[in-house]
């Protein structure tokens, strides 16, 4: 997804009309780009005034560092551009600073209240942002892994992930981006799923899965995800991405004879009692296992 805010030259460029077709018409389609619309067109009072003097004007074409004729004076459209940019220097640092960030770590949930009064549980080893000063301006929260969000009716809420956005105005909804695999379930009201793919509107009781070169729909009868209960389920799931999730909640790592990426499971297993995980997960698969220390689990046959 499109993201400016790791290029410190952006905003300049955007001011200066230097930006490529592609990156303005993504930028125009960002969540951001009505929030720094609003101060550029706040600043245009203070960057376009009509010039008495054409002399003075052409001075300054020829060398910005010279405002002045005769008697030294320096020009208001100095001080206009000199605000302008003191202004966007000064939101750009308050939308830095207003940054919050949550990043629970191996068998750790964070339950957050968002600023509009909406909920979100981050699963472990996830990572979700979004900005407190803005929020009003925009409900958007970025996420890398999995979370579950309770949202409070309102103005438009994204979560953005690099699989896809997703949509609503208020529900309750989970999702899971990590890697190449994609899940959004719904739970409450609905939920509008956009990738590069396929664009869904999903109801209450309805998920869409993207992984590999699949996507599919799926029927369930959860009211809630079970993670948030500190149990894993999972419905016909690539095995590598329950290997996964075991990682992410007990801190291990595999080796040994992995099984197939096309082996798929459906089950649960606890967050709470490492060995019933991996008998629970492996024992339905047939598959042998012991350990190698404390943190790595070897696969067999």
């Amino acid at each position: 997804m499109f993201d400016f805010k790791d290029d410190d030259r952006f905003l300049a460029r955007w001011l200066n009309d230097e930006l490529s077709d592609k990156e303005l018409r993504a930028f125009e389609a960002s969540d951001d780009y009505p929030i720094y619309k609003k101060i550029k067109d706040g600043s245009e009072a203070y960057i376009r005034p009509d010039f008495i003097n054409p002399d003075l004007l052409e001075q300054i074409k020829r060398d910005p560092k010279e405002l002045s004729i005769g008697k030294k004076t320096t020009s208001p459209w100095y001080y206009g551009i000199a605000a302008a940019i003191v202004l966007l220097i000064g939101v750009f640092t308050i939308y830095k600073i207003s940054d919050v960030t949550v990043a629970p770590d191996f068998g750790n949930q964070a339950s957050i209240e968002l600023p509009d009064g909406s909920t979100m549980v981050v699963n472990a080893k996830s990572t979700a942002s979004y900005n407190k000063f803005f929020w009003n301006f925009s409900r958007t929260v970025e996420l890398n892994g999995e979370a579950y969000f309770k949202v409070t009716p309102g103005d438009k809420f994204v979560v953005s992930t690099d699989a896809g956005n997703i949509q609503v105005l208020g529900t309750e909804f989970n999702v899971y981006s990590n890697d190449s695999f994609f899940e959004v379930t719904c739970y409450e009201g609905k939920v509008q799923v956009t990738t590069e793919r396929n664009e869904n509107t999903l109801e209450a009781g309805n998920a869409y899965r993207e992984y590999e070169e699949k996507s599919e729909l799926i029927a369930l009868s959860d009211v809630q995800p079970s993670w948030i209960n500190n149990q894993s389920t999972f419905k016909s799931v690539p095995i590598k991405y329950v290997l996964n999730a075991l990682e992410n909640q007990y801190g291990i790592t595999f080796k040994g004879n992995l099984p197939a990426d096309e082996l798929v499971f459906s089950g649960s297993f606890p967050h709470n009692n490492k060995e019933l995980a991996l008998k629970l997960v492996f024992g339905s698969l047939q598959i042998d296992f012991k350990f190698e220390g404390e943190k790595t689990v070897v696969l067999e046959n």
